[in-house]
């Protein structure tokens, strides 16, 4: 298996990246050491050597410390990799604990969402979720939830999930250098359960707007290079011996006070700054795969092209924004902070920087971030087409309707106990009622020809041998909610969802309808009633879709309709004692039923 052998593979390599990481911390030990060492015999030497070698070796712990740096990053990044292929085996073998369901994204008044298990434990979002940032993540549910209805932009996905679906190494690398923070963050979310927005873009934004303070202060402009000036030019006099060391010493003291003046609102910057410079670290090194990777579908090119409005690539703007960030990071090293402003008042410097990126980039980021969250979702359809082979892209049809599908399975439901079913419906005005025993396998097919009109307009694979549809909006009844807070009835609320679906179809829109076992509230003739005059009122309206019902006297509206209602059903058998069910969907009304049956042997009622 290609997933395992990823497993072995970066086993190794993160083995002897953890060797040469242990290494590097003996060395930065070694260099600190050293420079302790050369303070506590400075009277022994001569101040030109002992400035000279206590600059060489703080040189060479910076140096390693960023190289000690590059290593974790690493030893993360291998990590990750490891991680995501694990991920991908307990996908294929549905071990689906531990794995982060998206349940926050649920609501319960959307049209479909709540009704089709998009979200929650073994749902579509747990088998497509391979995002590597948050904002793909929420993108991702953002685009099941509001599907495209354009026929030219589904293809356009298609082709690019198919191109991005061969490049394994490339997603699970994109992936990957997402991974942690994105990890953090579902984890929080599940702990917490509150309702998810695009919050790290948001951070990222109103950083951007945050005013600028030293930027526009000339003051502080002209004193940060005039201070550091006049102490580098007294540090080369004592070396040389032209005056005493004192004045040096001196000089840098004052930088030091002068600082001191700022510090606190440096030290602000620098904290709101940190949240935001860990995502946009992430953000460059994704922008930079974007930007180095050839591609051939359209969809892929046209976002990567955006990326190239100016001189300097977005990628290495953001890179710039990092060195940055390291550097301010920098700060918390006591020993770094103390002599870089005592040198060169560095803090001032940095934030300086800092300020000007925001004023040159702040208009941009929104199209990166676009741009990557773009390159996210698609990567994860592309992941979800890899481990599913056997999948088919739909044929988008721009007839008037047709839902035309072969071997159509849950993809939720492992492979081995899938069973999968057939089923046409054309024309507009068109709908299936579909009847049968509890437990036939109903509901599943119900939910089953709502997933591949949803993963269709996604521009995904669906779980099918061939599947051609018209893109069309869903509208789904499946469980009513009753609400105490509101006085609410579950009855009542059935009625407000069925009268939500006849509101949408009177605005004009094309809508495909699906219902389950409507009105369970009312009697039995009420309930006829009032299901056969819905029906009847979609047909009118135009809408296309499936009735799920016990009530088999609506299987008369096939005759009376001439055509535009069809008779489905799924049967049970009862042999020797023993309820059969093959899931499997037949034409015309339902003639078993299995609730008294299963209520005899669970000794519920007599025999």
């Amino acid at each position: 298996m290609i997933f395992q052998e990823k497993i072995n593979e970066h086993s190794l390599l993160l083995q002897k990246q953890k060797r040469k990481s242990t290494l590097i911390v003996y060395v930065r030990f070694f260099l600190f050491i050293s420079m302790i060492v050369l303070i506590f015999l400075s009277k022994k030497i001569e101040v030109i050597y002992l400035i000279s070698l206590l600059l060489l070796l703080m040189l060479l712990f910076l140096v390693f410390v960023q190289i000690s740096y590059r290593m974790n990053l690493k030893i993360q990044f291998l990590e990750n990799i490891i991680s995501i292929n694990r991920h991908e085996i307990d996908l294929l073998n549905y071990e689906l604990s531990g794995i982060y369901t998206g349940k926050d994204y649920t609501d319960r008044h959307h049209k479909y969402a709540a009704d089709l298990d998009l979200f929650g434990e073994s749902s579509i979002f747990v088998f497509l979720n391979r995002s590597a940032t948050v904002i793909g993540q929420n993108y991702l549910a953002q685009m099941l939830c509001t599907p495209c209805l354009e026929k030219q932009e589904i293809e356009m996905r298609q082709k690019a999930i198919s191109e991005l679906s061969k490049e394994l190494d490339w997603r699970q690398g994109f992936q990957a250098l997402g991974r942690q923070h994105l990890k953090t963050y579902n984890e929080n979310k599940e702990k917490n359960d509150y309702k998810i927005e695009e919050t790290n873009k948001k951070i990222v934004l109103n950083w951007l707007n945050e005013p600028f303070y030293f930027l526009n202060n000339k003051n502080i402009r002209f004193f940060r290079w005039f201070l550091p000036s006049i102490t580098i030019i007294l540090l080369f006099l004592s070396i040389f011996k032209v005056i005493s060391v004192q004045f040096f010493f001196l000089s840098g003291i004052l930088q030091l006070v002068y600082l001191s003046f700022f510090i606190k609102k440096i030290n602000k910057i620098h904290q709101k700054t940190n949240q935001s410079g860990e995502i946009l670290n992430h953000y460059a090194l994704l922008l930079n795969l974007i930007e180095t990777k050839d591609f051939e579908a359209v969809k892929l090119n046209g976002l990567k092209q955006s990326l190239k409005k100016d001189k300097t690539s977005a990628s290495q703007s953001v890179k710039e924004l990092k060195t940055i960030l390291s550097a301010l990071d920098q700060r918390m090293n006591f020993l770094i902070a103390f002599v870089s402003n005592f040198l060169f008042l560095s803090d001032l410097h940095l934030i300086l920087r800092l300020e000007r990126w925001q004023s040159n980039y702040k208009q941009k980021i929104t199209d990166w971030l676009n741009v990557i969250k773009e390159y996210d979702v698609l990567s994860s359809f592309a992941g979800f087409a890899y481990a599913n082979e056997d999948f088919v892209f739909p044929k988008v049809s721009d007839t008037d309707f047709i839902y035309d599908i072969k071997n159509a399975g849950h993809p939720s439901i492992p492979s081995k106990i899938r069973v999968c079913n057939d089923f046409k419906l054309i024309g507009r005005g068109s709908f299936a009622i579909v009847t049968g025993a509890n437990m036939a396998g109903k509901s599943t097919f119900l939910r089953t020809t709502a997933l591949q009109i949803i993963l269709g307009m996604c521009g995904s694979k669906v779980c099918a041998s061939s599947f051609e549809f018209t893109p069309i909006e869903l509208f789904t009844s499946i469980r009513a909610n009753d609400s105490l807070s509101k006085n609410e009835s579950y009855f009542y609320a059935e009625l407000k969802r069925l009268q939500s679906i006849i509101r949408e179809i009177k605005t004009g829109k094309k809508l495909f309808v699906i219902v389950d076992e409507m009105l369970r509230g009312t009697n039995s003739n009420d309930k006829h009633y009032g299901s056969r005059a819905f029906i009847l009122q979609l047909v009118k309206q135009n809408a296309c879709g499936l009735i799920a019902t016990h009530d088999i006297m609506l299987g008369k509206l096939e005759e009376e309709m001439n055509g535009k209602i069809i008779n489905r059903c799924f049967e049970v058998e009862i042999n020797q004692d023993k309820l059969l069910f093959d899931y499997k969907i037949k034409n015309g009304i339902s003639k078993n039923l299995n609730a008294s049956f299963l209520m005899r042997k669970m000794e519920i009622i007599d025999q």
